[in-house]
Parts: C-alpha cells; structure tokens; sequence
C-alpha cells in the first residue's frame, strides 16, 4: 500500500507534474540497481532498513505536508 500511495501521490506535490514525475521514475530506476547490487548479501539484510526508511519518510512526509498547509 505505501509503494501505490507514493507512486499515486506524487501529481499532489507542489511544482510541475511532469517533472515530479520523472523524479520519481529516476529514483525507481536507481533503487532497482542499487537492488540488484546488495540483494546477494541476503533479502532480510536489506528489507528491514529500508522499510525503516521507508516508514521514517512517510512519517516525515506528513509532518511537512502538515506544516506547509498550515502556511
């Protein structure tokens, strides 16, 4: 549910769209490779701290929608 709620969510951030969106294919794409290089070291290694980040962004994604709304 995060990954189509971010996907889904980026024509709601301030600027163009279009670009929002190229942003977002640009750091899919990079994520795959990056991926694609540290999964051999085990699946587990690698999922736990990036749902941690995952979730911290999401947290902090709120705040600021949050404190932007408010301005």
């Amino acid at each position: 549910m995060g990954y189509t709620g971010l996907s889904i969510g980026v024509t709601d951030l301030v600027g163009d769209v279009y670009i929002n969106n190229m942003i977002g294919g640009w750091v899919e794409i990079i994520s795959y490779f990056i991926a694609f290089l540290v999964f051999p070291g085990g699946r587990k290694k690698v999922y736990i701290p990036l749902l941690a980040v995952g979730g911290l962004a999401l947290i902090a994604n709120s705040f600021i929608s949050t404190l932007l709304k408010g301005q």
